[in-house]
């Protein structure tokens, strides 16, 4: 049967397809009678709005309605120097540098792993005192050396190319400690967790996440969708993500259903989730 036509009906189709895309992004399908009805226009028309968006590669199309089209995910295969990290997203990292820092409070043992963003977020440490800063970057504990609070620099096998310091000596006296909070950087974040270019640092960022009771991943948006060699984790073993943009739908709905408190960077006061039992 055809629905009675409303006012609804005489919405351009411009903006009755942007409906469609926003129906199909919240709930991962719909079907040609359901949002005929929704939009109170005929089936034909739905069928006609699902076949252009199709064409257009915004959606995925079947016989009885649509589905959102799976996410296009990059893959890094090379890890770019810590220079050319640091210039890209410089901005977009800085804020996400400050909004970390808040979290920090005096009295704390904090983890800080390595990578370039996590280097400009320990910047922010270095005119607090009262903690106790464990890094896994002999560059990042060089600069928190002329700070207030007592710095550790794990030790064991130096990447040259990084400074990050990896391997068994390393990962063997995480183990011994107890952190309040480690700050990750990584390479990537898709649907399935977060990434890092290397085995041996990924073998160090999963040691720090065993030993804290909170874990913060630092990531910028630019970083969604991409990975690189190695899963570090999935996202149950993250408890906040500290980034500048939104994610996209597709990453937000598992990370929300994961627990993961989200944080943006110059949008919001940055406080930590209730402590875990």
């Amino acid at each position: 049967m055809t629905p009675v036509m409303t006012n609804a009906s005489r919405i351009p189709a411009t903006a009755r397809r942007d409906r469609l895309i926003q129906m199909i992004g919240r709930r991962r399908y719909i079907n040609v009678s359901d949002a005929a009805a929704e939009l109170q226009v005929s089936e034909m028309t739905i069928r006609r709005d699902l076949d252009r968006l199709a064409e257009s590669g915004l959606i995925s199309r079947d016989h009885g309605g649509a589905t959102a089209r799976a996410p296009e995910t990059a893959f890094d295969a090379d890890e770019p120097s810590f220079e050319a990290r640091g210039r890209r997203e410089a901005e977009a990292k800085q804020q996400i540098a400050e909004a970390a820092a808040r979290l920090v409070h005096a009295g704390q043992t904090i983890g800080i792993d390595t990578g370039s963003t996590t280097h400009r977020f320990a910047r922010e440490l270095i005119d607090m005192s009262g903690l106790r800063l464990f890094c896994s970057n002999l560059r990042t504990a060089g600069l928190l050396a002329g700070g207030k609070s007592p710095v550790y620099a794990l030790g064991g096998l130096i990447r040259p190319s990084e400074f990050s310091v990896c391997g068994p000596m390393a990962s063997s006296q995480l183990s011994t400690l107890w952190l309040d909070t480690v700050f990750l950087g990584v390479s990537g974040l898709t649907t399935q967790g977060i990434f890092d270019y290397t085995l041996e640092d990924a073998e160090i960022k999963r040691a720090f996440m065993e030993r804290a009771g909170q874990v913060v991943v630092l990531c910028d948006a630019s970083k969604f969708d991409h990975r690189s060699l190695v899963q570090v984790a999935p996202f149950h073993q993250i408890h906040v993500l500290v980034t500048d943009k939104a994610p996209p739908e597709h990453l937000a709905e598992p990370l929300e259903r994961a627990g993961v408190k989200i944080i943006l960077a110059g949008h919001e006061p940055a406080t930590f989730p209730d402590p875990l039992n």
